[in-house]
Protein backbone atom coordinates (compact mmCIF):
# COMPACT_ATOMS: atom_id res chain seq x y z
CA UNK A 1 0.00 0.00 0.00
CA UNK A 2 0.99 3.91 -0.51
CA UNK A 3 1.10 5.94 2.22
CA UNK A 4 1.07 9.94 2.40
CA UNK A 5 2.82 11.67 5.04
CA UNK A 6 1.87 15.11 6.46
CA UNK A 7 3.65 18.23 4.81
CA UNK A 8 2.99 21.21 7.23
CA UNK A 9 6.29 21.09 8.10
CA UNK A 10 9.72 19.43 8.03
CA UNK A 11 9.96 15.71 10.44
CA UNK A 12 12.41 13.22 11.44
CA UNK A 13 11.12 9.50 10.54
CA UNK A 14 13.23 8.08 14.36
CA UNK A 15 11.27 4.46 14.70
CA UNK A 16 9.18 2.30 13.01
CA UNK A 17 7.31 -1.15 14.60
CA UNK A 18 5.63 -3.51 13.77
CA UNK A 19 1.55 -4.04 14.60
CA UNK A 20 0.85 -7.59 14.28
CA UNK A 21 -2.22 -9.18 13.70
CA UNK A 22 -2.13 -12.86 12.78
CA UNK A 23 1.81 -14.04 13.92
CA UNK A 24 1.44 -16.96 11.76
CA UNK A 25 1.70 -16.07 8.45
CA UNK A 26 3.36 -12.53 8.08
CA UNK A 27 6.99 -13.57 7.01
CA UNK A 28 8.66 -9.79 7.09
CA UNK A 29 7.55 -6.46 6.26
CA UNK A 30 9.31 -3.44 4.39
CA UNK A 31 9.34 0.18 4.25
CA UNK A 32 10.24 1.94 1.10
CA UNK A 33 10.40 5.75 0.62
CA UNK A 34 9.20 7.46 -2.44
CA UNK A 35 10.78 10.14 -4.37
CA UNK A 36 9.34 13.29 -3.33
CA UNK A 37 9.75 14.56 -7.42
CA UNK A 38 6.86 11.99 -8.09
CA UNK A 39 3.74 12.14 -6.82
CA UNK A 40 2.33 8.34 -6.51
CA UNK A 41 -1.84 7.50 -5.82
CA UNK A 42 -2.26 6.91 -2.71
CA UNK A 43 -3.71 3.00 -2.49
CA UNK A 44 -7.12 2.75 -0.36
CA UNK A 45 -6.42 -1.06 -0.06
CA UNK A 46 -3.19 -3.33 -0.90
CA UNK A 47 -2.22 -4.35 -4.24
CA UNK A 48 -0.13 -7.36 -5.47
CA UNK A 49 3.66 -6.29 -5.47
CA UNK A 50 5.37 -6.52 -8.91
CA UNK A 51 8.69 -8.12 -8.88
CA UNK A 52 10.29 -4.49 -8.14
CA UNK A 53 8.98 -2.22 -5.78
CA UNK A 54 6.91 0.29 -7.49
CA UNK A 55 10.16 2.26 -9.69
CA UNK A 56 10.14 5.97 -7.54
CA UNK A 57 9.67 4.11 -4.52
CA UNK A 58 12.66 2.02 -4.06
CA UNK A 59 14.58 3.93 -1.00
CA UNK A 60 14.58 1.45 2.15
CA UNK A 61 13.59 2.73 5.24
CA UNK A 62 13.37 -0.22 7.13
CA UNK A 63 12.47 -3.92 7.72
CA UNK A 64 11.01 -5.92 9.90
CA UNK A 65 11.01 -9.90 10.83
CA UNK A 66 9.23 -11.76 13.63
CA UNK A 67 12.97 -12.82 14.46
CA UNK A 68 14.18 -9.31 14.49
CA UNK A 69 13.79 -6.47 17.27
CA UNK A 70 12.11 -3.13 16.56
CA UNK A 71 13.59 -0.35 14.25
CA UNK A 72 14.95 2.93 16.18
CA UNK A 73 17.40 4.92 14.47
CA UNK A 74 20.60 6.02 15.90
CA UNK A 75 20.15 9.15 18.13
CA UNK A 76 22.16 11.07 15.88
CA UNK A 77 20.01 11.01 13.01
CA UNK A 78 16.76 10.50 11.60
CA UNK A 79 14.92 10.26 8.07
CA UNK A 80 13.95 13.64 6.23
CA UNK A 81 10.25 13.73 5.99
CA UNK A 82 7.13 16.13 5.27
CA UNK A 83 7.66 19.72 4.12
CA UNK A 84 11.19 19.44 2.57
CA UNK A 85 11.33 15.69 2.35
CA UNK A 86 10.05 12.30 1.70
CA UNK A 87 6.04 12.52 1.16
CA UNK A 88 4.94 9.44 0.73
CA UNK A 89 6.14 5.48 1.96
CA UNK A 90 5.35 2.11 0.86
CA UNK A 91 4.75 -0.89 2.95
CA UNK A 92 5.50 -4.28 1.31
CA UNK A 93 4.26 -7.41 3.30
CA UNK A 94 5.31 -11.35 2.85
CA UNK A 95 2.98 -13.34 3.73
CA UNK A 96 3.73 -17.44 4.17
CA UNK A 97 1.29 -19.99 4.24
CA UNK A 98 2.69 -23.53 2.69
CA UNK A 99 -0.21 -25.11 3.99
CA UNK A 100 -2.81 -23.05 2.34
CA UNK A 101 -4.82 -22.44 5.27
CA UNK A 102 -8.03 -19.96 5.67
CA UNK A 103 -6.04 -16.80 7.17
CA UNK A 104 -6.62 -13.86 7.16
CA UNK A 105 -4.32 -10.63 8.28
CA UNK A 106 -4.32 -7.06 9.08
CA UNK A 107 -0.95 -6.69 10.32
CA UNK A 108 1.16 -3.47 9.28
CA UNK A 109 3.84 -0.92 11.09
CA UNK A 110 3.21 1.89 13.12
CA UNK A 111 5.93 4.58 12.34
CA UNK A 112 7.14 7.29 14.82
CA UNK A 113 7.52 11.30 13.60
CA UNK A 114 9.23 14.25 15.57
CA UNK A 115 9.24 17.76 14.56
CA UNK A 116 12.18 18.16 16.81
CA UNK A 117 14.83 17.60 14.45
CA UNK A 118 18.02 15.30 15.14
CA UNK A 119 21.46 16.44 14.23
CA UNK A 120 21.63 14.72 10.43
CA UNK A 121 19.31 13.41 8.07
CA UNK A 122 19.99 9.47 7.71
CA UNK A 123 20.41 7.92 3.93
CA UNK A 124 20.69 4.26 2.69
CA UNK A 125 23.20 3.51 0.50
CA UNK A 126 22.92 0.67 -1.42
CA UNK A 127 26.04 -2.30 -2.21
CA UNK A 128 24.24 -4.70 -5.10
CA UNK A 129 26.41 -6.99 -7.85
CA UNK A 130 23.84 -7.40 -10.75
CA UNK A 131 24.75 -9.85 -12.54
CA UNK A 132 26.43 -13.14 -11.88
CA UNK A 133 26.13 -17.07 -11.54
CA UNK A 134 26.40 -19.54 -8.88
CA UNK A 135 27.47 -22.48 -10.72
CA UNK A 136 26.10 -25.72 -9.17
CA UNK A 137 28.23 -28.31 -6.50
CA UNK A 138 30.15 -25.28 -4.62
CA UNK A 139 30.51 -25.13 -0.48
CA UNK A 140 32.12 -21.64 -0.87
CA UNK A 141 31.23 -19.40 -3.92
CA UNK A 142 32.22 -15.98 -3.87
CA UNK A 143 30.73 -13.16 -5.49
CA UNK A 144 32.29 -9.69 -5.51
CA UNK A 145 31.14 -5.86 -5.52
CA UNK A 146 31.03 -2.91 -4.00
CA UNK A 147 32.64 1.15 -4.60
CA UNK A 148 36.52 1.75 -5.53
CA UNK A 149 37.81 4.81 -4.13
CA UNK A 150 37.84 6.57 -7.35
CA UNK A 151 34.48 6.52 -6.79
CA UNK A 152 34.00 7.82 -2.99
CA UNK A 153 36.57 10.37 -3.70
CA UNK A 154 34.01 11.57 -6.07
CA UNK A 155 30.75 10.60 -4.84
CA UNK A 156 31.46 11.53 -1.05
CA UNK A 157 32.04 14.95 -0.87
CA UNK A 158 33.07 14.89 3.39
CA UNK A 159 33.12 12.29 5.85
CA UNK A 160 29.83 9.65 6.65
CA UNK A 161 28.58 7.62 9.43
CA UNK A 162 27.31 4.05 8.93
CA UNK A 163 25.19 3.18 11.74
CA UNK A 164 24.10 -0.35 10.46
CA UNK A 165 24.48 -2.55 7.75
CA UNK A 166 22.03 -5.12 6.33
CA UNK A 167 23.09 -8.02 4.35
CA UNK A 168 21.02 -9.60 1.83
CA UNK A 169 21.04 -12.81 -0.29
CA UNK A 170 18.60 -15.79 -0.97
CA UNK A 171 18.55 -19.11 0.34
CA UNK A 172 21.93 -20.31 -0.89
CA UNK A 173 23.54 -17.48 0.97
CA UNK A 174 26.47 -18.77 3.57
CA UNK A 175 28.41 -15.38 4.41
CA UNK A 176 28.36 -11.52 3.75
CA UNK A 177 30.87 -8.79 4.75
CA UNK A 178 31.26 -5.60 3.85
CA UNK A 179 34.94 -3.86 4.18
CA UNK A 180 36.10 -0.73 4.45
CA UNK A 181 39.62 -0.31 3.01
CA UNK A 182 41.42 2.63 3.33
CA UNK A 183 45.46 2.77 2.07
CA UNK A 184 45.06 -0.61 1.02
CA UNK A 185 44.35 -1.97 4.01
CA UNK A 186 40.83 -3.33 5.60
CA UNK A 187 40.49 -0.91 8.54
CA UNK A 188 36.66 -2.29 9.54
CA UNK A 189 33.91 -4.39 8.33
CA UNK A 190 30.58 -2.58 7.59
CA UNK A 191 28.07 -5.85 7.61
CA UNK A 192 29.94 -9.25 8.63
CA UNK A 193 27.62 -12.10 9.13
CA UNK A 194 29.17 -15.48 9.09
CA UNK A 195 26.08 -17.64 9.55
CA UNK A 196 23.21 -16.44 7.01
CA UNK A 197 20.20 -17.43 7.67
CA UNK A 198 17.69 -15.76 4.37
CA UNK A 199 14.61 -16.08 7.08
CA UNK A 200 15.61 -13.41 8.95
CA UNK A 201 17.19 -10.00 8.13
CA UNK A 202 21.19 -10.03 8.58
CA UNK A 203 21.94 -6.97 10.53
CA UNK A 204 24.55 -5.42 12.26
CA UNK A 205 24.33 -2.10 14.46
CA UNK A 206 26.80 -0.14 14.93
CA UNK A 207 26.79 1.96 18.08
CA UNK A 208 29.85 3.86 17.77
CA UNK A 209 28.92 4.59 13.77
CA UNK A 210 31.75 3.65 11.50
CA UNK A 211 33.50 6.48 9.50
CA UNK A 212 33.75 6.83 6.03
CA UNK A 213 35.91 9.01 4.41
CA UNK A 214 36.24 9.91 0.32
CA UNK A 215 38.94 8.02 -1.14
CA UNK A 216 37.81 4.94 0.59
CA UNK A 217 36.86 1.75 -1.16
CA UNK A 218 33.97 -0.34 -0.24
CA UNK A 219 34.20 -4.41 -0.74
CA UNK A 220 31.35 -6.62 -0.78
CA UNK A 221 32.00 -10.14 -0.90
CA UNK A 222 29.08 -12.75 -1.20
CA UNK A 223 29.25 -16.59 -0.27
CA UNK A 224 26.97 -19.25 -1.30
CA UNK A 225 26.60 -22.92 -0.59
CA UNK A 226 25.32 -24.83 -4.19
CA UNK A 227 26.29 -28.26 -3.14
CA UNK A 228 22.74 -29.09 -3.19
CA UNK A 229 21.95 -27.80 -6.76
CA UNK A 230 22.05 -29.74 -9.79
CA UNK A 231 21.89 -26.75 -12.16
CA UNK A 232 23.75 -23.14 -12.60
CA UNK A 233 21.61 -20.18 -10.07
CA UNK A 234 21.60 -16.54 -11.42
CA UNK A 235 21.30 -13.54 -10.41
CA UNK A 236 17.57 -12.05 -9.73
CA UNK A 237 14.90 -11.61 -7.10
CA UNK A 238 12.64 -14.41 -7.58
CA UNK A 239 13.21 -17.09 -4.63
CA UNK A 240 14.97 -19.74 -6.42
CA UNK A 241 17.54 -16.91 -8.22
CA UNK A 242 19.99 -15.77 -6.09
CA UNK A 243 21.22 -11.58 -4.66
CA UNK A 244 24.32 -10.08 -3.30
CA UNK A 245 23.35 -6.91 -1.80
CA UNK A 246 23.67 -4.65 1.57
CA UNK A 247 22.24 -1.66 2.49
CA UNK A 248 24.08 0.61 5.11
CA UNK A 249 22.48 3.39 6.85
CA UNK A 250 24.38 5.94 7.09
CA UNK A 251 24.62 10.13 8.28
CA UNK A 252 24.31 12.92 6.85
CA UNK A 253 22.81 12.29 3.97
CA UNK A 254 23.91 15.22 2.09
CA UNK A 255 27.64 14.02 2.32
CA UNK A 256 26.99 10.86 -0.39
CA UNK A 257 25.45 12.41 -3.36
CA UNK A 258 25.15 8.99 -5.05
CA UNK A 259 24.92 6.31 -2.40
CA UNK A 260 24.68 3.59 -5.17
CA UNK A 261 27.67 0.83 -5.76
CA UNK A 262 25.76 -1.40 -8.54
CA UNK A 263 28.44 -3.80 -10.44
CA UNK A 264 27.65 -5.56 -13.66
CA UNK A 265 30.04 -8.86 -13.18
CA UNK A 266 33.78 -7.41 -12.36
CA UNK A 267 32.93 -3.73 -13.17
CA UNK A 268 32.07 -1.33 -11.00
CA UNK A 269 29.38 0.71 -12.65
CA UNK A 270 30.26 3.98 -10.84
CA UNK A 271 33.08 4.32 -11.92
CA UNK A 272 31.70 5.76 -15.25
CA UNK A 273 29.51 8.04 -13.65
CA UNK A 274 32.63 9.89 -11.87
CA UNK A 275 35.88 9.15 -13.51
CA UNK A 276 34.11 7.81 -17.02
CA UNK A 277 37.40 5.12 -17.75
CA UNK A 278 37.34 1.11 -16.41
CA UNK A 279 39.54 -1.32 -18.14
CA UNK A 280 41.13 1.11 -20.57
CA UNK A 281 38.08 2.15 -21.72
CA UNK A 282 36.79 5.80 -21.62
CA UNK A 283 33.42 6.06 -22.22
CA UNK A 284 32.76 9.41 -23.06
CA UNK A 285 36.03 9.22 -25.66
CA UNK A 286 34.46 6.25 -27.13
CA UNK A 287 30.79 7.58 -27.42
CA UNK A 288 32.59 10.48 -29.44
CA UNK A 289 34.71 8.33 -31.68
CA UNK A 290 31.04 6.89 -32.59
CA UNK A 291 30.01 10.26 -34.57
CA UNK A 292 33.83 10.99 -35.73
CA UNK A 293 35.07 7.68 -37.34
CA UNK A 294 33.80 6.96 -40.45
CA UNK A 295 34.40 2.70 -39.88
CA UNK A 296 31.69 2.74 -37.20
CA UNK A 297 28.99 3.64 -40.03
CA UNK A 298 30.28 1.19 -42.76
CA UNK A 299 29.79 -1.36 -39.81
CA UNK A 300 26.54 -0.78 -38.90
CA UNK A 301 25.28 -0.38 -42.75
CA UNK A 302 26.87 -3.41 -43.49
CA UNK A 303 26.30 -5.54 -40.44
CA UNK A 304 22.80 -4.01 -40.28
CA UNK A 305 21.44 -5.24 -43.69
CA UNK A 306 20.69 -8.25 -42.62
CA UNK A 307 20.83 -11.20 -39.96
CA UNK A 308 23.41 -13.28 -41.44
CA UNK A 309 26.84 -13.21 -40.92
CA UNK A 310 28.72 -12.34 -44.48
CA UNK A 311 32.15 -12.61 -44.60
CA UNK A 312 32.58 -8.73 -44.95
CA UNK A 313 30.16 -8.54 -41.57
CA UNK A 314 32.50 -10.73 -39.45
CA UNK A 315 35.72 -9.01 -41.19
CA UNK A 316 34.63 -6.12 -39.90
CA UNK A 317 33.26 -7.42 -36.30
CA UNK A 318 36.66 -8.73 -35.80
CA UNK A 319 38.12 -5.26 -36.28
CA UNK A 320 35.21 -2.85 -33.69
CA UNK A 321 36.09 -5.61 -31.38
CA UNK A 322 39.81 -4.93 -30.60
CA UNK A 323 38.60 -1.38 -29.17
CA UNK A 324 38.98 -1.82 -25.43
CA UNK A 325 35.51 -0.56 -24.78
CA UNK A 326 33.97 -3.33 -26.65
CA UNK A 327 36.16 -6.71 -25.20
CA UNK A 328 34.86 -9.33 -22.70
CA UNK A 329 32.54 -7.78 -19.93
CA UNK A 330 32.33 -4.12 -21.34
CA UNK A 331 30.59 -6.13 -24.61
CA UNK A 332 28.07 -7.17 -22.77
CA UNK A 333 27.57 -4.71 -20.52
CA UNK A 334 26.26 -1.73 -23.15
CA UNK A 335 22.95 -4.56 -23.49
CA UNK A 336 22.33 -5.21 -20.53
CA UNK A 337 20.47 -2.16 -20.02
CA UNK A 338 22.62 -0.50 -16.74
CA UNK A 339 23.84 2.09 -18.39
CA UNK A 340 20.85 4.72 -17.21
CA UNK A 341 20.80 6.58 -20.81
CA UNK A 342 22.20 4.28 -23.42
CA UNK A 343 23.57 6.67 -26.77
CA UNK A 344 21.35 5.85 -29.59
CA UNK A 345 24.23 5.13 -31.97
CA UNK A 346 25.96 2.61 -29.57
CA UNK A 347 22.81 1.15 -29.71
CA UNK A 348 22.87 1.13 -33.54
CA UNK A 349 26.30 -0.23 -33.53
CA UNK A 350 25.51 -3.28 -31.02
CA UNK A 351 22.39 -4.09 -32.96
CA UNK A 352 25.34 -4.88 -36.03
CA UNK A 353 27.61 -6.67 -34.05
CA UNK A 354 24.95 -9.08 -32.74
CA UNK A 355 24.76 -11.06 -36.33
CA UNK A 356 27.99 -12.11 -36.30
CA UNK A 357 28.56 -12.47 -32.55
CA UNK A 358 28.45 -16.77 -32.43
CA UNK A 359 30.86 -17.00 -35.69
CA UNK A 360 33.09 -14.52 -34.04
CA UNK A 361 33.63 -16.08 -30.45
CA UNK A 362 34.22 -19.28 -32.66
CA UNK A 363 36.27 -17.82 -35.36
CA UNK A 364 37.17 -14.14 -34.90
CA UNK A 365 41.00 -14.31 -33.99
CA UNK A 366 41.09 -16.61 -37.06
CA UNK A 367 39.83 -13.07 -39.89
CA UNK A 368 42.28 -12.36 -41.91
CA UNK A 369 42.70 -8.39 -42.83
CA UNK A 370 41.06 -9.42 -46.25
CA UNK A 371 37.92 -10.91 -44.10
CA UNK A 372 38.42 -14.47 -44.96
CA UNK A 373 38.56 -16.66 -42.50
CA UNK A 374 41.47 -18.61 -42.44
CA UNK A 375 41.70 -22.38 -41.86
Amino acid sequence: MVFNLPTDTNYHLVEAKPELYNRRVVHHMTLYACDPTFNIRESDRPFECPKVTTAPCQELITTYNPKFPLTCLHNEMGINCGKDGIRQLVIQVLWHNPLGLDYQDSSGMVVYFTPNLRPNNAGFATIDSTVFQIPPGISAYPVMGGCPGKCTSMSITKEVYVAMGISLMHRLGRRQKVELIRNNTIINYLTSVDNFDPNRPNIVRHLNPIKVLPGDSIRMICEYDSTMMTSTVHRGLLADEEICRAQLLYYPKENWTNPSCLGYKHIPLCLFETVGEVMDCNYQEFLDSLQTEAHFNTTIATCSLSNACSAACLHLVAEERKHSCLKGELYELWNSKLIGQPDPRLENLYKALVPCEERYKEKGHLVSSRGRVRQ
